[in-house]
């Protein structure tokens, strides 16, 4: 569990780190990943083609966090990382 989190936590500041790096855009980007949480599944929908991508769970899987910034949206449970980027059909 805690090798999963420290793997989120080097994703996230990877995705900070390369943010910081590119030029300013004109205007920031609005998060286009939304994460609904079902039963037994995550939901991730693209706000900007209306698409979705299911995720089942697994048995007694449980989820930690999800995190959405612009296009991508990253999901942790306790044994997997999960990304999703938007208009990728």
């Amino acid at each position: 569990m805690r090798k999963m989190r420290d793997l989120f936590v080097t994703l996230l500041a990877l995705l900070g780190a390369i943010g910081a790096q590119a030029e300013p855009p004109l205007a920031q980007l609005e998060d286009r990943v939304h994460w609904v949480v079902l039963a037994r599944e995550l939901l991730a929908i693209d706000a900007a083609s209306r698409g979705e991508h299911r995720a089942p769970l697994g048995v007694g899987e449980r989820l930690v966090a999800t995190f959405a910034r612009g296009e991508i949206g990253i999901a942790q449970t306790e044994r997997r990382l999960l990304a999703v980027t938007a208009r990728t059909g």
